[in-house]
């Protein structure tokens, strides 16, 4: 399989198999979860020590009031000087794990693709123009993204990150909704389409929000799979028979949740909405492999049948 060794922006390819991808992920996860225990134990015992010292700072000079004070604002600084190091550590170490764990499920989700010139590019490197330029939702008020990468293949140039975007409540405004969660990828086609397409894959999972950004479309097919707006009759010359069959037959359950496609002109968007896990760094739990071997399955048949043919 292809493994991406990051330098940077830079991305080199090699080959390595599953197993030892599995088992960098789950050395670095152990790894980790030990040192921030260890931190978590050290910080205890030095708060301890800390309440200890200001106990026996006002019970042993009780009558040298001036030095307790003096001995109790030094205890004071020494913690705020302490915390800050472990801060500064630990935020150290995060991040190098959540670079490390991010290069090494990339090459677990992309193994099944023949992809050129991966580049990593900046955390939120999509905003919420992004989607609103790919028209499938409307009333977007926020969006963070991560792990964004960009690379090559059919001869086009895609975006792909892990995403989320909430829109407004209308029950409780201080509480958006989490309209998406999963990974979001992007690209300009090469045909100059002039129609406009959304289509959603069902979910078969509660709750689920659908595509609103319809206004204009016509409702062209609406079955227990799929649900396709289009803005004309010749949706079909874009979407064919087999690519509308193979869409259908993605796979919806406790992994994926839905999948939306939105053509609006030359610009592609493809959402795969997944369970959070698939889109968080393991920590506490073993990593799910089994998730993330089928993300790589659904992103070859996003390559194979949207990017290839569209």
């Amino acid at each position: 399989m292809l493994n991406f060794l990051i330098y940077g922006n830079i991305i080199i390819v090699e080959v390595k198999n599953m197993e030892e991808n599995k088992q960098k992920i789950e050395t670095m996860r152990v790894g980790f979860l030990n040192y921030f225990k260890k931190l978590k134990i050290i910080n205890y015992v030095c708060f301890f020590i800390s309440i200890i010292g200001f106990v026996l700072d006002f019970v042993l000079l009780k009558d040298k009031s001036t030095i307790a004070i003096v001995i109790a604002i030094v205890i004071i600084i020494l913690m705020f000087v302490y915390l800050k190091i472990i801060k500064s550590k630990l935020n150290k170490h995060t991040q190098q794990y959540i670079r490390d764990c991010y290069q090494v499920l990339s090459n677990i989700e992309l193994s099944e693709v023949d992809v050129k010139n991966v580049t990593s590019l900046a955390d939120d490197t999509f905003t919420i123009e992004d989607i609103k330029n790919a028209k499938f939702m409307l009333n977007v008020e926020s969006c963070k993204s991560k792990n964004t990468l960009q690379f090559d293949v059919y001869d086009k140039t895609i975006q792909m990150a892990d995403l989320m975007f909430s829109v407004p409540n209308p029950k409780d405004t201080k509480k958006p909704i989490v309209a998406f969660c999963g990974k979001f990828i992007q690209y300009h086609s090469l045909k100059p389409y002039e129609e406009r397409i959304v289509l959603y894959r069902k979910t078969v999972v509660p709750n689920c929000y659908g595509p609103t950004d319809v206004e204009g479309l016509e409702k062209v097919i609406d079955d227990d799979k799929l649900l396709v707006y289009a803005s004309n009759k010749n949706y079909h010359k874009i979407l064919n028979k087999k690519i509308l069959e193979n869409l259908a037959n993605v796979e919806v359950d406790d992994y994926l949740y839905d999948l939306t496609i939105a053509i609006n002109g030359n610009l592609v968007t493809i959402a795969l909405s997944y369970a959070d896990k698939l889109v968080a760094i393991p920590l506490n739990e073993p990593t799910d492999f089994v998730g993330f071997e089928r993300v790589a399955k659904d992103i070859k048949l996003v390559v194979e049948e949207i990017i290839k043919n569209i």
